[in-house]
């Protein structure tokens, strides 16, 4: 068996057919890749019938033009099958799928070519908006009569097999949907609590991962796949090197990994994890090949076939939008929404029409299976990325962050801590022939910003250009105690573990305060480092400190002044400014409390007292310790009066 091995933001498809009776998957060959969408023939047969009398007079003319290949071979990445499966996978070891039932569309998850591969010779790259109809339409025909010849079809999962370098920790969302399943692979020779040392000789030591033990890995995931798929997403583990390990040695490893979650900060995550989705695999005794791995497929299988993964309602006119998107991938990164508005009112059959209402619903659809990238939102919806490795490499081009060898790497070295760019490094670094990053700036950034790989802060002070503000490069943890100050109470901000919370969502509520009225991002040291963090961001507001912590499923907020804080009334303002900023992501939270000072950057308290409780009266902390007991003051509540009297003593 050939090995392939993944390099940097490169990663492999492959396909398997599964087997629903047998209970089982089974590998499909590489040429044999499907489309995303294809419907059966009789769901094509009526709006392909009204263009045939088109379309036997239109292909004589010189809009599609032949070579010496078969119209089959045309499109190397598009042959076609009847109902099956949509998927989408990735991660580390990654996969997700959508299965329909059979008599529906077939979904399958399908990215952007290699750069030097070439799709559709035998069509010309000019060709005019009719002839993308010809095309499509064509394609779809000749797809119909294939399947006259197939038997005992299956639906179909794909697998994105990720590499476990860190730079793929950097973009993950990208890839993680809603509807799917994911494989986290792990080895159990490696205890949980080990860092993670072993780097490959062409990897670079990427920002915040770097340090990272095998457990933060784990718990990385978990939370990723969490936030970015959803929050019923199983999770497989498959747990590697199981011949080197005794039985017993097996089973205490997967039980200590199921503990890991049970930990109350993270049993959110927990959620995804199931005893009986746990397998493990090595080499058997004699010979170099894997064990036949009978549990782990049925345990796909029986995914597939479970009742979250529901069909969708599709019409056959995505079919055809899906065959004209990948035609005009070939040439152009990016289009305007517009376009498919244009191609929809020239479209000849009126089963073939489409309404703006539609595009959103097929244009998210095809979002979330990995055609394109797409987000039906305000400064988005109207641009299309059309090609998913182009926006990676743009990506990739920025971790790197090439240097000329006659020139110092000191910028270089402070985005490697720090996460920040400012805008004439960034076009340097897009300045690539045949890219067109440059071209599409604005579109890109927009993109990166929704996807939190990037944060735009304009007119810092201190700070002359537009800094761009990478937060998976941040290597600072923020671990200051403002000790030499007077310290406020702490404020939190408590979602509901039960509910989706983006790992992006922190930076998104940082963004929107660095915006507020005399609100500011505070700088440091002698070179105006700014005060962001992994887990924090440090505010200016009315010669007082505010500080923002993140920590799992809360948000914290105290306000830090030397040599006091004003008054009660200032931290109202802060609360409510912040809690506005909430409000408006129309997230379930609970504000209240911690029952002391001290405890800002501990991430294992989970004292909190509701704002509905106060006022209160020798009223006793419930979280505490037993040998910890202390009765709790109206002075820790930012609405009281009380506040405007003792905040400052």
């Amino acid at each position: 068996m050939q090995i392939e091995r993944t390099e940097m933001v490169d990663f492999h498809v492959n396909s398997f057919e599964v087997l629903l009776e047998e209970e089982t998957i089974q590998s499909v060959e590489k040429e044999d890749t499907l489309p995303t969408i294809l419907f059966s023939k009789e769901k094509l047969e009526m709006p392909l019938k009204e263009n045939d009398g088109k379309m036997a007079k239109e292909t004589h003319q010189p809009g599609i033009r032949k070579k010496n290949v078969s119209q089959k071979s045309s499109l190397k990445n598009t042959t076609l099958k009847n109902q099956a499966i949509k998927d989408n996978a990735e991660d580390e070891e990654k996969l997700i799928f959508e299965p329909h039932s059979q008599d529906t569309t077939i979904v399958q998850n399908q990215f952007s070519p290699e750069p030097n591969e070439k799709h559709g010779e035998d069509i010309d790259a000019n060709v005019d908006k009719i002839d993308f109809e010809k095309f499509a339409i064509l394609k779809i025909k000749d797809a119909v009569n294939e399947l006259l010849n197939e038997k005992d079809l299956c639906p179909r999962i794909t697998f994105l097999d990720f590499a476990g370098q860190s730079m793929y920790y950097a973009f993950h969302q990208i890839f993680l949907r809603p509807k799917s399943c994911s494989i986290l692979v792990v080895d159990m020779t490696k205890s949980l609590y080990d860092k993670v040392s072993d780097q490959d000789e062409n990897e670079k030591e990427y920002s915040q991962f770097a340090s990272w033990s095998y457990k933060d890995y784990f718990k990385f995931w978990l939370k990723s796949i969490d936030s970015f798929s959803d929050t019923e997403s199983p999770v497989i583990i498959v747990g590697t090197h199981a011949d080197k390990l005794s039985k017993e040695e097996c089973r205490k490893f997967l039980k200590s990994l199921n503990e890991l979650f049970d930990n109350w900060s993270h049993s959110g995550l927990r959620r995804h994890l199931n005893e009986d989705r746990m397998y493990t695999i090595g080499f058997p005794d004699s010979g170099s090949e894997l064990e036949d791995l009978k549990d782990l497929k049925k345990c796909i299988a029986n995914i597939v076939k479970c009742r979250r993964y529901s069909k969708e309602n599709i019409r056959p006119v995505w079919a055809l939008f899906e065959h004209i998107l990948n035609k005009m991938k070939e040439t152009k990164k990016v289009i305007p929404r517009k376009t498919l508005s244009d191609y929809s009112d020239q479209l000849s059959a009126q089963e073939f029409r489409i309404n703006e209402s539609e595009i959103s619903k097929m244009l998210v659809f095809f979002h979330r299976v990995g055609v394109l990238l797409y987000f039906d939102k305000d400064g988005l919806k109207e641009k299309i990325i059309l090609d998913i490795q182009w926006l990676l490499d743009a990506f990739k081009c920025i971790i790197e962050y090439p240097v000329r060898t006659e020139e110092n790497d000191m910028k270089r070295r402070h985005f490697c801590r720090t996460g920040e760019l400012d805008s004439v490094e960034l076009d340097r670094i897009w300045h690539i022939q045949g890219k067109d990053f440059l071209e599409h700036k604005t579109t890109i950034i927009a993109y990166m910003q929704q996807l939190g790989l990037l944060m735009l802060f304009e007119e810092l002070p201190f700070i002359d250009s537009t800094v761009y503000y990478f937060p998976s490069m941040n290597s600072k943890r923020f671990d200051k105690t403002g000790e030499n100050n007077s310290k406020s109470s702490i404020l939190c901000f408590k979602f509901d573990d039960e509910m989706q919370l983006q790992i992006n969502f922190f930076h998104g509520i940082v963004l929107k305060c660095s915006k507020l009225n005399n609100w500011s991002i505070l700088t440091e040291g002698a070179k105006n480092n700014i005060c962001l963090y992994q887990n924090a961001a440090c505010f200016s507001f009315q010669k007082h400190v505010v500080v923002l912590f993140n920590c799992h499923f809360e948000i914290r907020v105290q306000v830090w002044a030397s040599p006091n804080i004003y008054d009660g009334r200032l931290l109202k303002k802060i609360k409510h400014s912040i809690e506005d900023i909430i409000r408006g992501d129309d997230l379930s939270y609970k504000i209240g409390y911690k029952c002391r000072k001290d405890v800002l950057v501990v991430e294992e308290d989970v004292s909190f007292i509701s704002q509905s409780t106060f006022p209160v009266s020798n009223h006793l902390c419930e979280i505490c310790d037993v040998d910890k007991k202390h009765v709790v003051d109206n002075d820790i509540c930012w609405e009281l009066e009380v506040n405007d009297e003792n905040q400052g003593k």
